[in-house]
């Protein structure tokens, strides 16, 4: 039986009793800059920076409520869909994201062929490739950009298989040879933005970046750019806000060289009090390298994006990484799916807000008691509704997706 509106309304997650938001690691000062830190420094402007800033983040640290997605039009079915995932131990948010698609696929009763690429470019080509070979009707891709697969994907899209690129960037920005992109890029400038306002709050207005750049993501460059743009709006009401240096790496260094790499760019930049990694998966080996080059300093604080389980955990137990920009994992699964069956249907997309996916920023009070965050509410229900399927009789819990 079809699920009513009123039976789709989702229950907040419960998340852990509020802790004082003045301190989360020791030695760390999170209050807010007031109009006696700021005054002088910049004058009215920098107050009514500083003040937005707050306002903006408690705002993104309150519980989330119900956004519905556009309603969507009837299941095209009989449809055949290749997933491909990046594979390895530094891509939770990608794997995520991929059980997510799977389940939303599967209750529209679609075939579904998935492929872990193993991190390995080659068989990123090859699962696009084995696509056009069995004649699938689709692609989701889990960050992947679409310069990274671009020849696969061009003949992928010249057979007719469409094409939905989830965390990723399009060959020519918000356009190109994926067909649609959920989110858009512009969302993830967004957090990046808010994440600079969080900084700006957990050190009094007083911020000393260390940026560690992944290259070859450009959902996490989207975010980079987001980042720097908050410092230029700072700097320019005279805020004290300083990158001191941007230090590149790729993912195949994550696990290797990345630690090393930390260990020396912090050392060059003993003010140092912040630092910046564009998803959460790398933050354990940048934390590693400071480690054993014994470079640990009182107050210094590390700020991510995704989410993960082990980056909350070193949030819920006030470690050296006090917040995240989660982001929300299932929700966007199902909005690829939808996205893919408009496509079929050749119906108008869903971007942005229509999809009902926020990203929430999280720290110590507000962080989910356990696991990782996939979200303050289910929308699975009203994307079911939306595309008139059955409730699934045992539906997967989100925790586990």
């Amino acid at each position: 039986m079809k699920m009513s509106r009123a039976r789709a309304s989702r229950r907040a997650v419960a998340v852990t009793a509020a802790v004082a938001f003045a301190l989360t690691i020791a030695g760390c000062s999170t209050g807010a800059p007031t109009a006696e830190t700021t005054a002088g420094a910049g004058g009215p402007e920098l107050e009514a920076f500083a003040q937005k800033a707050q306002d903006a983040v408690a705002a993104a640290l309150a519980t989330q409520v119900e956004a519905v997605p556009t309603d969507s039009p009837a299941v095209v079915t009989g449809k055949s869909v290749v997933i491909v995932a990046p594979g390895g131990s530094s891509q939770e948010g990608a794997y995520r994201l991929s059980l997510a698609a799977q389940d939303a696929a599967q209750a529209l009763g679609w075939d579904i062929t998935y492929i872990n690429a193993n991190t390995d470019v080659a068989q990123m080509n090859a699962a696009v490739q084995k696509a056009i070979a069995i004649g699938a009707d689709g692609v989701i891709t889990l960050s992947i950009d679409a310069s990274v697969v671009q020849s696969a994907l061009e003949q992928a899209h010249d057979a007719g298989i469409k094409l939905v690129g989830v965390a990723a960037a399009n060959t020519e920005g918000e356009t190109g040879v994926y067909d649609a992109l959920v989110p858009n890029v512009g969302l993830g400038e967004a957090d990046g933005y808010l994440m600079g306002q969080q900084a700006y709050v957990k050190t009094d207005g007083h911020i000393r970046a260390i940026d560690m750049s992944a290259q070859g993501y450009g959902y996490i460059d989207a975010r980079e750019r987001g980042w720097n743009k908050f410092f230029e709006d700072c700097q320019a009401v005279g805020g004290d806000c300083v990158i001191e240096q941007t230090a590149k790496f790729s993912a195949a260094e994550i696990v290797t060289s990345l630690p090393q790499l930390t260990a020396s760019t912090v050392r060059s930049h003993p003010d140092w009090n912040v630092l910046w990694s564009g998803f959460d998966s790398g933050i354990s080996f940048m934390e590693q390298g400071i480690v054993q080059a014994g470079l640990e300093k009182d107050g210094a604080i590390a700020v991510g994006f995704d989410g993960n389980s082990p980056n909350l955990e070193e949030i819920r137990k006030g470690g050296f990484q006090v917040t995240t920009m989660g982001l929300p994992t299932v929700c966007l699964g199902y909005a690829a799916v939808d996205n893919l069956n408009r496509l079929f249907a050749d119906a108008p997309l869903a971007d942005g807000s229509k999809t009902g996916c926020e990203s929430k920023l999280l720290d110590a009070s507000n962080v989910p008691a356990s696991g990782p965050w996939w979200g303050d509410v289910d929308l699975r229900p009203t994307y079911w509704e939306n595309w008139g399927v059955e409730t699934p009789e045992n539906p997967s819990n989100v925790e586990d997706l």
